[in-house]
């Protein structure tokens, strides 16, 4: 495991001439030999790393426990965009959770189905994506796609494709005149 202190160290040795040096312990080879041989960017690189060093520092900890077997696992959800980051060990009892146990979902099929897209298609106002189908059901994107598709042959629903480049399936019945943006949804609700 890398340490902070000890970057910051080796980052004091660039007042001394050693600049790149700290860059070098943390793994960054090419940067650390560019700053050696140009005094740090001419000081301007080496003083930018004064404040990047615990990010720096984190992220060569992550990759060690990476290729030591450990999983990872970010939470983005959080104030102003802030990621979370949680890393567990497969060699260590206490950080992996127990396994929970096997049952296999039965896939969605027919009514039922056909049940959930056209609640889904009410609670997102009209608009459904095949990602959005994914993610509320047990269906894989290429099912849900195929499904939306089928939909969209019977005569249900319509295929648009977004400004972005997405393609969004609109129910009619369900339609708003002037419905929220998808980003102004809170969260999506799961049935």
């Amino acid at each position: 495991m890398k340490s902070s202190g000890i970057a910051y160290v080796l980052w004091c040795a660039g007042l001394f001439g050693g600049c790149g040096i700290h860059r070098i312990y943390l793994g960054k080879y090419g940067t650390g030999l560019l700053y050696l041989f140009t005094f740090g960017l001419f000081g301007i690189g080496q003083f930018i790393d004064l404040f990047r060093i615990p990010g720096m520092v984190e992220r060569e900890n992550l990759k060690e426990q990476l290729r030591q077997g450990a999983t990872v696992n970010v939470n983005i959800h959080g104030a102003a965009g802030a990621a979370n980051v949680v890393v567990e060990h497969r060699q260590t009892a206490q950080a992996v959770p127990p396994p929970l146990p096997q049952t296999k979902e039965e896939p969605e099929t027919g009514k039922a189905l056909e049940a959930k897209i056209l609640r889904l298609a009410r609670n997102f106002h009209g608009r459904l994506t095949p990602l959005e189908l994914a993610a509320n059901s047990s269906l894989s994107l290429e099912e849900a796609d195929n499904v939306l598709e089928n939909i969209v042959r019977r005569g249900y629903a319509n295929m648009e494709v977004s400004d972005a480049g997405s393609i969004v399936y609109e129910f009619p019945g369900f339609l708003e005149l002037n419905p929220p943006k998808r980003n102004e949804l809170d969260e999506y609700e799961t049935i």
